[in-house]
């Protein structure tokens, strides 16, 4: 009987089927493991990661917690948001906090699929400049997470609203999808074009961005979504009632809220000077000078303003007014 010599292939598999030494993790699909976690991994995606912790033990070993946060800071990096969010891992998990796995692999699935930040970081920004933001980078946490809905939810969003889905509580917004499946912003309809609903005299049809879309909120159209936020986040404030009044239903409250013109008071500090804007939407009444042409405005920013009206403006609104 002749004896059977072990060549180089058959080695080879008596190498990759002996056991693992003590020192020596076992491979999950017999190859390296650097080109496990370099080449492989990255293009499962947080969901094919996911999978692989449920395949078996070696499955949870390998897609580790340490894993998935490389995976999340690579991906901020590559977006360019490592500077403007950070996150914060739960470790005392309570009822309303997702354990520390749950909220790692969410979040990497959240920030793969939101798409391209670079318009969002301006906007972010701005949020630290009007105080809306306390601290760059924002720290993203379990609450952050669960704010964004479910995955049906964030997949049926355009990019700048999963984006802003994620980052929302830091800006001091809110967005959600009503029962009636309506978009809103603070608690004002957020309605989104598309092409096809969009008019076709639009100043908006030649830049229209699908990632970015025409929309229209608080009865006025905007050229992106991310205009709108802008426009929320104007004065640095934040919504604290809101009433909507039909003529048909309360003509009586209607014709007390009416008001013809929208007027809005800036003031700027810095260390040396400060300066005080009030605008208007009053149409100016012709043959007058200065202050003058908007008796409307002058009358309710004195009556409101009180003393501080000449404190503010001193002698540019002490005009005679009919």
């Amino acid at each position: 009987m002749r004896k059977r010599q072990k060549g180089p292939v058959a080695a080879s598999a008596a190498a990759s089927s002996a056991p693992a030494s003590a020192n020596q993790l076992p491979r999950l699909f017999d190859l390296p493991q650097c080109v496990e976690r370099v080449v492989l991994f990255p293009l499962c995606g947080a969901d094919g990661l996911a999978l692989f912790r449920h395949t078996c033990p070696l499955g949870g070993q390998r897609v580790s917690e340490d894993y998935i946060k490389s995976q999340i800071d690579r991906l901020m990096v590559t977006k360019a948001i490592n500077n403007i969010v950070s996150y914060r891992v739960p470790r005392r998990v309570r009822r309303d906090q997702l354990r520390p796995m749950d909220f790692l692999l969410r979040l990497l699935y959240i920030i793969e699929r939101s798409g391209e930040w670079a318009a969002m970081v301006p906007i972010v920004r701005v949020a630290k400049h009007l105080g809306r933001v306390e601290r760059l980078p924002i720290e993203l946490s379990s609450a952050d997470v669960e704010a964004v809905g479910s995955r049906a939810v964030f997949e049926g969003r355009c990019e700048a609203m999963r984006q802003l889905s994620l980052i929302q509580r830091h800006l001091i917004m809110r967005l959600e999808r009503d029962d009636n499946g309506e978009e809103r912003l603070d608690g004002d309809r957020l309605t989104v074009r598309t092409l096809q609903t969009l008019p076709a005299n639009s100043p908006f049809r030649d830049r229209f961005d699908p990632n970015d879309p025409v929309c229209q909120y608080d009865d006025a159209d905007y050229a992106s979504v991310r205009d709108a936020v802008l426009y929320e986040m104007r004065s640095g404030a934040s919504q604290v009632a809101f009433q909507y009044v039909q003529r048909p239903n309360n003509a009586t409250r209607f014709s007390r809220l009416g008001d013809t013109f929208e007027a809005h008071i800036t003031i700027d500090s810095y260390p040396t000077i400060a300066r005080t804007r009030l605008w208007t939407t009053e149409p100016p009444v012709s043959g007058r000078m200065g202050a003058a042409r908007f008796p409307e405005t002058v009358r309710v920013a004195r009556q409101v303003m009180g003393d501080d009206a000449e404190v503010a403006f001193g002698n540019p609104l002490a005009v005679a007014v009919h």
